[in-house]
């Protein structure tokens, strides 16, 4: 069965994630001030992915990953900081 789920992210550089395999992330964005990653799963499935979020500041220096490899990029506001989102699955 497909539904959609919510994993809340901390705002560090680099956090890794586990999913059922098959996950298509659908967005990362605040919600009452927690940052939170939404993805449809297959609730069935019986083996897992794994996916890296990183998380850069804006002017923060060179970006230590290879951002054209993410699935997924969002830009944030919080507490008058711009973060920049990456998704990406391990070892890509």
């Amino acid at each position: 069965m497909k539904t959609i789920y919510k994993y809340p992210l901390s705002l560090v550089d680099r956090q890794d994630l586990s999913l059922p395999r098959g996950a298509e992330i659908l967005d990362v964005q605040l919600q009452c001030g927690q940052l939170c990653l939404w993805a449809i799963v297959d609730t069935d499935a019986k083996f897992r992915s794994d996916y890296v979020v990183r998380i850069e500041g804006t002017g923060q220096g060179p970006i230590p990953f290879d951002h054209r490899s993410s699935l997924l990029r969002r830009t944030i506001q919080q507490r008058g900081m711009v973060w920049h989102v990456f998704v990406m699955v391990e070892g890509k």
